[in-house]
C-alpha cells in the first residue's frame, strides 16, 4: 500500500537491472525507506521513451466505501474491484523486457529514464 515502505523491492530491481549493465539512480525519502528508482537504457540526449509504473496501492483505510473492494463485481460489463486495472502487471512486463532492451540498436533512450516509480506520494 502506499503508506508501506518498498526499499527491498527498489534493491532487488536495482540488483537486477545491475546483472544486465543498467545503472540507475534510487532517491530515497528522508527515512530511507521509500524511494523512487530511475534507470536509463540506450543512448542519445533527445527524445525517448518514459515507461512509468508504480506498486503501491491506495488504501482502503478511512475511505467511505459503497462495495467491498477486495470483492470483484461486474456491473455494465465492467470488472470493478481493487486491483482490477493497475500498474503492478506493466511493472513485470517492463522487467521482463530488460534483458531485450540493452540489445537492440535504440535510436533513442527507453526513457529520460526507465521510470519504475514506487511510492512517489510523501516523498
Amino acid at each position: 500500500m502506499s503508506r508501506d515502505r518498498n526499499r527491498d523491492l527498489l534493491l532487488y530491481v536495482e540488483r537486477y537491472l545491475a546483472r544486465h549493465g543498467i545503472a540507475c539512480d534510487i532517491l530515497w525519502t528522508l527515512d530511507g525507506k521509500k524511494g523512487n528508482l530511475w534507470a536509463t537504457i540506450g543512448k542519445g540526449e533527445q527524445g525517448g521513451v518514459i515507461l512509468s509504473g508504480h506498486r503501491d496501492v491506495v488504501s482502503v483505510d478511512g475511505h467511505v466505501l459503497t462495495s467491498d473492494p477486495f470483492a470483484a463485481r461486474i456491473s455494465d460489463g465492467r470488472l470493478y474491484g481493487r486491483g482490477s486495472c493497475d500498474m503492478k502487471g506493466f511493472l513485470g512486463i517492463v522487467l521482463g523486457m530488460v534483458p531485450e532492451m540493452p540489445r537492440r540498436p535504440l535510436k533513442a533512450p527507453v526513457g529520460a529514464g526507465l521510470h519504475l516509480r514506487c511510492n512517489v506520494d510523501r516523498l
